[in-house]
């Protein structure tokens, strides 16, 4: 009977992680809606398409290009590399996503994001990890993991310990 008890527990909390990410979605989504200011907007986008990265890689892919067109006509070089960063992310094709990150990385590096430098670099080890060269997921992963340290970003550190842990 305990087990059962610990299993709908389980099953009930993760409806409530579920909703309440959903909720957070929803209010974004109402915002990006209601909002006219570029970089409010490509800021949204952004945080939308990471939010539905791993439930809805389809609107991620959707809000990186909208993101992606929008960072063009404004000139903004930092939404241009998140939304390659997010493209590399859904892209189920190894070789392509890695094109997407290494753009990003180049983009990302010329106006001195190193968050968004960072994702590019976990992004190219973890592709380099899936296509079997682990020398150049190391090194990727290990840049990544400089810069995550570099900017104090902890779960970027746990992220890219897991992923070196990983290989």
């Amino acid at each position: 009977m305990g087990r059962i008890s610990f299993c709908l527990l389980l099953f009930s909390l993760s409806l409530v992680v579920q909703v309440q990410g959903q909720s957070a979605q929803d209010s974004l989504e109402t915002l990006l809606r209601n909002t006219r200011v570029d970089t409010t907007r490509a800021r949204l986008l952004y945080m939308l398409a990471n939010g539905y990265l791993h439930v809805r890689p389809g609107r991620t892919d959707t809000l990186a290009n909208e993101l992606m067109a929008l960072a063009r006509v404004t000139r903004n070089g930092k939404a241009l590399g998140q939304a390659m960063n997010c493209k590399g992310n859904v892209e189920p094709d190894h070789a392509t996503a890695l094109s997407y990150f290494r753009r990003a990385l180049v983009v990302c590096d010329s106006v001195g994001d190193k968050e968004c430098m960072a994702v590019a670099y976990q992004g190219i080890g973890n592709c380099r990890r899936w296509q079997g060269d682990k020398k150049e997921a190391l090194s990727a992963s290990f840049a990544a993991l400089r810069l995550f340290e570099e900017i104090g970003a902890t779960k970027g550190i746990a992220n890219q310990y897991a992923n070196i842990g990983n290989l």
